[in-house]
C-alpha cells in the first residue's frame, strides 16, 4: 500500500485538532470526576501527599473502630453497675425486713432471698461481658485503647472484680440452716379440736405436769403448767414463739412443732413423747434479732447484727456507685476521643481529596476554549484541504 504524504499545513493542523480533542477529554474527565490529579504522572507531589493523607486517615479509622467497640465494653460493664447496685438496694431491703420481723422462721426464709440477691449480684457481674472482656471480671479484663497508630498513646480502664463480691464489697451468703419438726399424736379422739382437753384419753399428760422447751443454748423457750384444765389451745399458745424460733400446729389429733433452731422438751408422761425429746435443726445465721442500741455479746453468734449488716450492704452501695462513677468518667473520655478522631479524619479525608481535587469552573473553561481550539483547527483543516484541491483543479485544467 503506497504512503500518502500530507502537506505540511494539513499535518500541522491534524496535530493542533489531535491536541485539542484530547485535552478536552482530560478536561471533561476531571469535570466529571472532580480529580485533577489521578496518577503520579499527572503531579507527583500533589498525589503522593494525597495518599499519605488518605493513609493515614485509615489508619485513625481502624483505630476508631477499636474505640468504638472499648466504649460497648465500658457501656456493658456501667449496665452491670446499675443492675447490681439495683440488686444490693433489695440486698439492704432484705436486711431491714429481717430486723423488723417478730419471726425466726421468716428471717430465715429472708436470709433465703439475701442469699439469692448475692448470687444474682455475682452472676450479673459475670454476664457483664462484651466480646469477651469484662470490666467487672477482675483480674485478665483491664481494658487498653491506643489512640494512635505508632502504639504509644493509650489509656488504660483497670476492671473491678463484682464477681467475687466477698473480696470487692465485703458481702458474702449467710447461714440459712434448715427447720426441725416433730410431730404428737396427742390421741385426744376422733373430734378433737383446740378446746379439747390435754388430760383424758391421752397418755402424754398428767396433771402436774411442767412442759419446758429450751434452745441449744439452753434457755426456756416456752414452759406450761399442765392441770385437768388445760386444753389444745393452751399448749399451742405456749408452744407459739416464733420470735425465739418455736411454733405449732394441730389438725386431725396431729401437733406439729417447728423449731429454728436446736430445741429440747421436757416434762409430761414418762414414756410419752414429751419426756426429752429433742428436735434437731440447724439455726439460721438471723435467728436473733439485734436492736441498735442493744451491742452483740461474744454470745451473740446466731442473732442478726443490723448495725453492722447495714452498714455493710450500704458500703457495698457506695462502692458500685463509686465505680460506676469511674467507669462513666471512663466513658465520657473515650466519647470526647471517639468525637475528635472522627472529625480529625474527617480533615485528612478533605486534605486528600483537595490535594488532587479540579476546579470545575477552571476545567469549564478550560473546556470551552478547547471546543474553540477544536473549530479552528477544524476550520484550519478544511481550508488547507481545499487549497489542495484548488491546486489538483488547475493542474486538471
Amino acid at each position: 500500500m503506497s504512503e500518502v504524504n500530507l502537506t505540511r499545513a494539513t499535518r500541522e493542523n491534524l496535530t493542533a485538532l489531535r491536541t485539542a480533542i484530547e485535552q478536552a477529554g482530560k478536561a471533561g474527565n476531571r469535570m466529571a470526576t472532580g480529580v485533577k490529579v489521578q496518577t503520579a504522572l499527572d503531579q507527583p507531589s500533589s498525589y503522593f501527599s494525597s495518599q499519605a493523607l488518605g493513609e493515614q486517615a485509615a489508619d485513625l479509622n481502624r483505630i476508631l473502630e477499636k474505640i468504638g467497640q472499648g466504649i460497648q465494653v465500658v457501656r456493658a460493664a456501667d449496665q452491670g453497675l446499675t443492675s447490681i447496685e439495683d440488686l444490693l438496694q433489695v440486698a439492704r431491703a432484705n436486711v431491714e425486713r429481717a430486723q423488723a420481723s417478730l419471726s425466726a422462721f421468716e428471717r430465715a426464709d429472708i436470709a433465703r432471698d439475701f442469699n439469692a440477691v448475692l448470687k444474682q449480684v455475682s452472676e450479673t457481674a459475670a454476664d457483664s461481658g462484651y466480646q469477651g472482656r469484662n470490666l467487672l471480671g477482675g483480674d485478665g479484663n483491664d481494658l487498653k485503647l491506643y489512640f494512635s497508630d505508632q502504639l504509644v498513646n493509650a489509656v488504660t480502664i483497670k476492671a473491678v472484680d463484682l464477681v467475687n463480691i466477698k473480696g470487692s464489697l465485703d458481702l458474702e451468703p449467710v447461714e440459712v440452716g434448715h427447720f426441725g419438726t416433730l410431730e404428737v399424736d396427742l390421741a385426744l379422739g376422733s373430734v378433737a379440736s383446740a378446746d379439747t382437753r390435754l388430760i383424758g384419753d391421752a397418755s402424754n399428760f398428767t396433771d402436774g405436769d411442767v412442759i419446758t422447751v429450751k434452745n441449744a443454748a439452753g434457755e426456756t423457750v416456752a414452759l406450761l403448767e399442765i392441770t385437768d384444765q388445760t386444753r389444745v389451745s393452751d399448749l399451742l399458745k405456749a408452744f407459739r414463739q416464733p420470735n425465739l424460733g418455736l411454733r405449732a400446729s394441730f389438725e386431725d389429733s396431729k401437733l406439729t412443732i417447728e423449731t429454728a433452731d436446736t430445741m429440747t422438751i421436757t416434762g409430761g408422761t414418762a414414756g410419752g413423747a414429751f419426756e426429752n425429746a429433742t428436735i434437731d435443726a440447724i439455726p439460721s445465721e438471723w435467728l436473733g434479732r439485734v436492736d441498735i442500741d442493744d451491742p452483740l455479746t461474744p454470745e451473740d453468734d446466731n442473732r442478726l447484727d443490723l448495725p453492722d449488716m447495714l452498714t455493710r450492704v450500704r458500703a457495698a452501695i457506695l462502692t458500685t456507685r463509686d465505680m460506676a462513677s469511674s467507669f462513666g468518667t471512663s466513658f465520657a473520655m473515650l466519647q470526647s476521643r471517639e468525637s475528635f478522631m472522627k472529625g480529625f479524619a474527617g480533615t485528612l479525608l478533605s486534605g486528600a481529596e483537595q490535594a488532587v481535587a479540579a476546579d470545575r469552573d477552571e476545567e469549564a473553561a478550560n473546556l470551552l476554549a478547547l471546543n474553540v481550539r477544536q473549530q479552528f483547527a477544524s476550520n484550519a483543516l478544511s481550508f488547507t484541504t481545499e487549497a489542495d484541491q484548488g491546486v489538483l483543479r488547475m493542474l486538471g485544467g
